[in-house]
């Protein structure tokens, strides 16, 4: 049993370090900073503040009542976090609307709308019609659209009058974005408007094709039973149409062929784009429409094995955008015209990772120009030229820029310092600065050492390395996986630092390993395509080569080797017990698939194609290889898990039980995919770091 003051302190690990402004945002005219931030006292809960740029000041805002949070979460919240992955209680999010005469915020605060007048600082309006999740405005601030996922609504603030636009028939919703575009494309809304004018778009969801998946909720004494339309490997998506709302009445856009619409967009009041993405990926159109729904042009972008669509969209004028395109074979800065004309800004083998907006005749980005272990913040003139780099050539930073291209907030870390907030003048001072602090540890925070490898195949892969004190001949190493596409472990962000999990295994003289094997993000197509249709191959022939590059040079002892993951990391720790039985002494695998037709169709069907019976799935499924088992296994499941259902434990339990195999598992009543709460943090690390320090030692 580990000492309950340690547990507490890992369990704060996502708030050690880390307070910072959270999605700051300026005012149409740029004088003002609004942002998100939590108190020292309970940094999980957000609350609402305004830098004023010229007083250099900071205030947090008095919200009142259930704008300043404290309210129990919908469902429909609760699961949007969960498609976030944030952490956060209190105001989940806000928008500013209007322009440089007059704005209101739109708050949402534990799933509850409201607006908020920042000049008389009061809320004066609150969306209280029962289901409310998404709302946008129309031609002025008096009037709003908003979505029930049954109704469209049109709220007018003045007079408190509500119009129903429009009412789902059985089995379909409207207005917002099904499961697959929430958690596979980033795209988590199903209505969009133009500030300034009455014609709007909303998504029509029908659910109907997809069968109904349940989850039971047993938590909290009642019974609880969840239904999702979850579309496995093989089976039909939910069919989304998009629904254009204007002079002449409702019009069903007309898209042509398309199996997912990972981008919508007003370019101006009279011009919308939408991207649409075929079954198998492979065929992307970016398709721009006028106001009454009549398509004007359409641009394809189209790949032999998969595309990569970031949900980075800026608007560069009233007739064209600014996207991240893969053509080149590394994402980069490409402006496509309305007329059908392509732009690429960037060229080079990195990665631009976001791009944060169009000003002053630039495109402001994040990429990685120097180092894939670091996110820089960049810019390039519109007209073509050379990138100039506005951040410190060194960590990760995320950036927002002003609306005239004159001050920047910087948010960023490195191994050696925690979040810093940083508002400058582009070129300029530094008005505003805050760095994280972080208490008292009851163990070393020593960054971790940086490896590099080259593989047998010629390769270069990133590593990082916590080492105990001392000698580490004959110590315990455990590797710490992801593994799976999209993801990036090894990076300079203080995040590697204060990994409280490997800082306390070292605290008891147990290294641990991270590392970026072939298929991992920011390193360019071809070396995410590694494992099309090749789950549980390369990748760990990555992990396991590097593994014996460090005990080589290292001295570790080669029958003390552990190995975590989680979700993706869940399976490569299946994955490498299972294959590489020899290997390792013992393993925790954390909300692990067990078999990738057990996962959705717009993640899975993206790597390994929507044939369930083909080789990639039959060889990337772990559970028949159970009797291979050698070394002490712990599985992790959260119950309720939406996304990774937990019928992938119980599957593989079911397998072991028929083989006469056992292994250990701690299965969560009231627990998704992100596990939250500090009882529960702590029961897991306790779990998790006690098996492996009792099987390694």
């Amino acid at each position: 049993m580990i000492d309950k003051e340690i547990l507490k302190f890992i369990a704060k690990e996502r708030y050690i370090g880390t307070r910072q402004w959270v999605s700051p945002k300026f005012s149409p005219d740029g004088s003002t900073i609004y942002y998100l931030f939590g108190e020292e006292e309970d940094p999980s809960t957000l609350h609402l503040f305004a830098f004023d740029i010229a007083e250099r000041t900071s205030k947090r805002l008095n919200l009142g009542g259930q704008a300043d949070g404290g309210g129990e979460l919908s469902l429909a919240e609760e699961l949007r976090r969960e498609r976030l992955r944030s952490p956060y209680k209190g105001v989940s999010e806000f928008r500013i609307h209007g322009d440089e005469s007059a704005h209101l915020i739109l708050l949402n605060t534990d799933g509850r709308f409201s607006l908020f007048d920042p000049q008389s600082e009061r809320v004066t309006f609150e969306f209280s019609e029962e289901g409310v999740v998404d709302v946008k405005p129309l031609e002025s601030l008096d009037r709003w659209v908003a979505s029930t996922t049954d109704k469209i609504l049109i709220f007018e603030v003045s007079t408190g009058a509500t119009q129903v636009v429009a009412e789902a028939p059985a089995k379909h919703s409207l207005g917002i974005a099904e499961y697959i575009c929430q958690e596979e494309f980033g795209r988590l809304s199903g209505l969009f408007s133009h500030y300034g004018s009455e014609v709007f778009v909303y998504a029509k969801v029908d659910h109907s094709p997809t069968p109904v998946f349940p989850i039971v909720n047993h938590a909290g004494g009642d019974v609880r039973l969840e239904e999702y339309h979850y579309p496995f490997v093989g089976s039909d998506n939910e069919k989304v149409d998009l629904i254009l709302v204007g002079a002449a009445g409702e019009v069903k856009l007309e898209l042509g062929e398309y199996e997912y619409i990972p981008h919508v967009a007003w370019v101006s009041e009279s011009l919308l784009v939408v991207a649409t993405l075929n079954r198998a990926q492979s065929l992307l159109r970016w398709i721009f429409i006028d106001q009454s729904g009549k398509v004007l042009s359409t641009v394809e972008r189209s790949n032999e094995k998969w595309i990569n669509v970031s949900p980075s969209l800026e608007v560069v004028d009233e007739s064209s955008i600014a996207v991240i395109d893969e053509e080149s074979g590394f994402g980069h800065v490409l402006v496509i015209g309305s007329n059908g004309d392509l732009k690429q800004l960037t060229d080079g083998e990195w990665v631009v990772s976001e791009i944060l907006g169009v000003a002053d005749g630039n495109v402001y980005f994040v990429g990685s120009p120097t180092d894939p272990r670091t996110r820089l913040i960049c810019r390039v003139p519109l007209a073509g030229g050379a990138i100039e780099v506005l951040s410190s050539d060194r960590g990760l930073h995320a950036g927002v820029i002003s609306p005239n291209g004159t001050h920047i907030v910087d948010l960023y870390s490195t191994k050696d310092q925690p979040v810093t907030t940083e508002v400058r003048k582009i070129g300029g001072e530094t008005l505003f600065s805050f760095t994280s602090q972080v208490e008292d540890a009851p163990f070393s925070l020593d960054p971790p050492i940086e490896v590099e490898y080259t593989t047998k195949d010629g390769v270069k892969l990133y590593g990082q390395l916590y080492l105990p004190q001392g000698d580490t001949s004959g110590a315990s190493i455990v590797v710490d996986v992801y593994g799976g596409p999209h993801a990036q472990l090894v990076t300079d962000t203080f995040g590697a630092t204060k990994d409280l999990e490997a800082q306390y295994l070292r605290s008891q003289g147990i290294a641990t390993l991270k590392v970026d094997n072939r298929g991992s993000a920011n390193r360019g197509k071809a070396f995410e395509e590694w494992l099309f249709h090749r789950y549980g191959t390369y990748e760990l022939d990555d992990q396991v080569e590097f593994l014996d590059h460090v005990i080589e040079n290292y001295g570790f002892d080669r029958s003390k080797v552990g190995v975590t993951g989680w979700s993706y990391g869940g399976f490569m720790t299946l994955s490498l017990l299972l294959k590489r039985p020899d290997r390792f002494r013992v393993g925790v695998s954390g909300a692990p698939v067990t078999d990738f037709r057990f996962y959705d169709t717009g993640y899975t069907e993206r790597y390994l194609g929507s044939d369930p019976n083909a080789d990639s799935y039959v060889n990337s499924d772990v559970r028949p290889l159970i009797t291979q088992l050698q070394s002490k296994l712990l599985v992790i499941h959260g119950l309720i898990d939406e996304n990774v259902h937990v019928r992938n434990t119980l599957s593989l339990m079911q397998e072991a039980t028929e083989k006469g195999v056992s292994f250990e598992t701690f299965l969560i009543p009231n627990s998704r995919h992100m596990p939250r709460g500090e009882g529960l943090l702590m029961e897991i690390a306790d779990r998790r770091l006690s098996f492996l320090v009792d099987n390694l030692q």
